[in-house]
Parts: structure tokens; sequence; C-alpha cells
């Protein structure tokens, strides 16, 4: 059985998917349905589970909720966003820290997960509930190896689920941004990721 967004807002009877159409070479459209899967967990990053044991005022279990997006709350997500996109400078880990892999909320400098934790954590401050912030790992399409992995927040709303990313102001909806996903966390504990299952289905 399947549930989407590992949440209990919707119907455990029935998958939902959102669907994104394109183009594909050959001129036939195709949609694409982005599905969390419980039953096929993912992982949970090494480095969210050491921020946790150094944090876990920020990875306490939640209550699922969904925020209703108002149009101040839209100008809020895009303000954080711009923010921190603007205010944190690139560093990967190894060249900050010496190590290959270290979560933390940044100062000044960071990577993309700390670009995530910044966003979230300055969301959740001003009253966000943190279940409808979930960090998200994707790849980074046509890239090499080791520049694919990456890190987004993924906000949770009555109008869709948008996406505050490092490497853009622009806010998507998560069915519209260029990656291919990997692995969201629960909206009920931060510590429980599911994997998703992208399905291609022919026109």
């Amino acid at each position: 059985m399947r549930t989407y967004l590992g949440g209990t807002w919707f119907s455990k009877c029935a998958v939902l998917a959102l669907s994104l159409l394109f183009l594909s070479s050959c001129a036939q459209v195709r949609s694409i349905s982005l599905m969390l899967n419980p039953e096929k967990s993912a992982s949970t990053p090494r480095g969210f589970v050491s921020f946790c044991l150094r944090y876990p005022e920020k990875c306490r279990h939640n209550a699922p909720r969904m925020v209703n997006l108002t149009t101040q709350r839209w100008s809020h997500l895009v303000s954080v966003n711009h923010l921190y996109n603007t205010s944190i400078e690139p560093k990967s880990d190894l060249d900050q820290h010496g190590v290959p892999e270290s979560w933390d909320i940044p100062v000044k400098y960071g990577d993309c997960e700390d670009y995530v934790l910044a966003k979230k954590a300055h969301l959740s401050a001003a009253g966000w509930p943190p279940s409808a912030l979930l960090i998200s790992v994707v790849d980074i399409m046509n890239v090499p190896p080791r520049e694919r992995r990456h890190a987004v927040l993924l906000v949770i709303t009555n109008k869709g689920y948008y996406v505050l990313d490092s490497r853009t102001d622009k806010i998507k909806p998560w069915n519209q941004s260029p990656y291919h996903w990997v692995s969201v966390q629960s909206a009920h504990n931060p510590l429980v990721w599911h994997r998703v299952d992208q399905v291609v289905e022919k026109s």
C-alpha cells in the first residue's frame, strides 16, 4: 500500500500523483508521475543524522500539516529563498570543514544541504509547521556523477508542493523542477525518509 508524501492527508486506498507533461525526442507526450512509496524506505543521509544528534530540537516528530498558501506567505517564501541564496557563499564541506559531508545551519558559507537547513530553520521560527518543510534529495541531470547529488527544500501547501533551491531564486512546483527525485523526508518523522518512484507513462 502506498501513501503520498508519507502523510495522512490523502486516501491510503489510492495513489495520488502529480504529473508533468513534456515532449520526447519522438514528439510523444509522456506523463511523469512522482510518488513516495513508504514500503520502499530510503536511507537517511548520515550528515542529517549527525545534525539531529547535535540539534535534537530541530528533528522532533511532527503532526503532518499542510500550509494554507496565501499571497503573504508566497512573498515570504520568495524572500527567504532569495535571502539565503544571496547571503550564503557556496563552499563544499571538504573545503570548509575538512570532511566529505557535514550538515549545519550556515552563517556565511555552506553547500546545498546547509542552504536547506537555514531556510527550514528560518521558516519554522516564523511559524511555518516543520512537517510542511521537507528536506529532499535529488539528482542534477547531465552533470558528472560527483556533482549530481543535490538537496532542496520541499514546501507542502494546499496549492501544491514547491521547491526552494539554492541554484535558483525561482520557486517552482516539484513536478516542474529539472531534477530526478531520489528521496524525501517523512512528514511524520524527520529521521524517516522515503524513496521517490518516478513512473513514466507513454501516451
